[in-house]
C-alpha cells in the first residue's frame, strides 16, 4: 500500500509541474546511460533463487543474471514480447554519507541484495525509485525518516549520482517504543489514529505526545518536568535539529491523557475552540441521555456546558469523562429521595444560608455546612451522605461543596426544593 501511495503522489507531482515527463522518461534516462537494464527473469526464477539460498544458509538475493545480459540478447527478448522489469545496478562497493543524527555512516549494500527492482512488470514504480524523483521534483533539502530507512540510504544516493542530481540532506529518526521497550506494531489497534479519534483525544495532543516522547525541540527539560500543550507554530518555533537523540524514545500512555487534559485547558482560553468545545460536549450529551430516554431533562445551553468545562478542566482527561456515573448529577435531577426526618428538616436553613452567599466559594460552603451541622446537632458525615443524595442521588462522588459549586447557587436550590415538595419536575 505505501508504494502504491507513493506511486500515485509521483503522477500528481508530474502533473502539478506541468511537465510531460513519466516515470517511465526518467527510467530511460537510466537505461541510456547504462544504470539500469531490463531483467526478463520470472517470478519463478526468483523464487528458485530464494529458496536455494536460504537452504544453503546465504542471503537470499538477486543473483545480478540480467545484469549481463549482450544488447542483442535483450533486444531478441523484447522484440518477443518478453515481460520484464527494470533493475538499478547497484556499486558492490562500501558507500558513506553524514547522517545528521547519527554521523558518519558506511554501508555496503550489496552484501545484502541484488540490483533493486526499480519499475515492475506492469509498469509501476517501486517505492525507492519513486521517492528519489518525487523528493528531487520538490527540491527537497532535508529527508528526516525512521532510521530503519537508513539501510536504503546508500540506494538512493546511487539513484542521485545516476541521474546527476545533488542529494538532499539525510537525517534518521530513533524509532518511538512501547513503554516496555518492544516495538510499535501496526497490528496494535491502540495506535491507529482512527482509535485516538473514537478515543476523543485531540490532533494537537496526539502531536504533543510524540513529541514529548522523542527529542529535537528546545524544551525537552521544561516538558518532561512542567508538561504544557504546545500549538504547532510554538512546536516549529522550537524545532533543533542538533537535540534530535539518537536513541529511541518511550511511549508512556499516561502521558497521553495528561496532555488532552492540558488542550482541554488550552481549548478554553481560545473564544472560538471553547464554542467548539462546548457543541462537541452538546453532542455527547444528547447522544448519553437520549440512549437513557433523559434528553429532555437535561440542561445543554452554552451558559451552562462552559460553567462545566471551567470547572471540570483540572478533573476530567477527555470530554466523555464528563458523563461518568459520578459526575451525571451535574445534567439530570435525582429521581427519589430517602432523606432522614432530622437532616429534611436543616434543610430550609440551607437554602437560606446560600441564598445569602453573593458568589459560591468552596470554603465559605465548608464552613456553611459545618456550622449547621454543629448547630442542629447533626453528625456531619451523615449530614454530607444525605446532601449528596439530595443533589445528585448518589452514594459517592465529589464532595457536597464541590457539587454546589458546580451545580450553582440557583440549581442547587431547585433541588433542595425538590426534596422539600416530594415531587420531581423539570424544566
Amino acid at each position: 500500500m505505501r508504494d502504491r501511495n507513493r506511486e500515485v503522489l509521483l503522477v500528481r507531482i508530474f502533473s502539478l509541474k506541468d511537465c510531460r515527463c513519466t516515470s517511465e522518461d526518467y527510467i530511460n534516462i537510466l537505461l541510456k546511460n547504462g544504470s539500469a537494464y531490463p531483467c526478463f527473469c520470472t517470478d519463478r526464477r526468483i523464487q528458485l533463487i530464494k529458496r536455494e539460498a536460504i537452504r544453503a544458509q546465504e542471503i537470499p538475493k538477486y543473483d545480478n543474471r540480467c545484469r549481463h545480459l549482450s544488447a542483442k540478447e535483450v533486444e531478441e527478448r523484447m522484440r518477443t514480447g518478453t515481460p520484464y522489469c527494470v533493475r538499478f545496478k547497484i556499486s558492490d562497493k562500501e558507500e558513506s554519507f553524514h547522517d545528521l543524527i547519527y554521523g558518519p555512516i558506511s554501508y555496503n549494500v550489496s552484501l545484502n541484495e541484488g540490483d533493486p527492482v526499480i519499475l515492475k512488470s506492469d509498469g509501476y514504480p517501486t517505492y525507492h525509485f519513486a521517492n528519489v524523483v518525487d523528493d528531487h521534483l520538490m527540491e527537497i533539502s532535508h529527508v528526516l525518516r525512521g532510521v530503519e530507512w537508513q539501510i536504503s540510504t546508500t540506494k538512493h544516493l546511487f539513484l542521485y549520482r545516476a541521474f546527476g542530481w545533488d542529494p538532499p540532506l539525510y537525517g534518521h529518526l530513533p524509532l518511538l517504543m512501547n513503554a516496555d521497550g518492544t516495538k510499535l506494531s501496526k497490528r496494535q489497534n491502540d495506535i491507529r489514529i482512527s482509535s485516538y479519534r473514537n478515543n476523543h483525544i485531540f490532533p494537537l495532543t496526539l502531536l504533543n505526545f510524540i513529541v514529548n516522547s522523542g527529542g529535537g525541540f528546545g524544551k525537552d527539560q521544561e516538558r518532561h518536568l512542567k508538561p504544557q500543550c504546545y500549538t504547532i507554530d510554538e512546536l516549529c518555533e522550537q524545532f533543533d535539529l542538533s537535540k534530535i537523540n539518537s536513541h529511541s524514545g518511550k511511549l508512556m500512555a499516561d502521558r497521553l491523557l495528561e496532555f488532552n487534559r492540558l488542550e482541554i485547558k488550552r481549548r478554553l482560553k481560545n473564544d472560538d475552540q471553547r464554542q467548539k468545545l462546548i457543541e462537541s460536549t452538546r453532542v455527547l450529551a444528547k447522544k448519553h441521555f437520549e440512549e437513557r430516554n433523559l434528553g429532555n431533562s437535561v440542561q445543554l445551553s452554552d451558559e451552562f456546558i462552559g460553567k462545566v468545562l471551567d470547572w471540570s478542566q483540572n478533573r476530567i482527561e477527555k470530554l466523555p469523562d464528563l458523563f461518568s456515573p459520578n459526575l451525571v448529577f451535574i445534567w439530570t435531577l435525582p429521581t427519589s429521595y430517602n432523606v432522614d426526618d432530622n437532616i429534611f428538616i436543616v434543610i430550609p436553613a440551607l437554602k437560606e444560608g446560600l441564598s445569602k452567599m453573593e458568589v459560591i466559594n468552596k470554603d465559605e460552603l465548608n464552613a456553611l455546612l459545618r456550622r449547621i451541622s454543629n448547630e442542629c446537632d447533626l453528625k456531619y458525615g451523615l449530614f454530607m451522605k444525605t446532601l449528596r443524595a439530595i443533589l445528585s442521588g448518589l452514594k459517592e462522588g465529589p464532595s457536597v461543596a464541590e457539587m454546589i459549586e458546580i451545580l450553582g447557587k440557583e440549581d442547587t436550590i431547585r433541588r433542595l426544593d425538590l426534596c422539600l415538595n416530594k415531587t420531581i419536575f423539570v424544566k
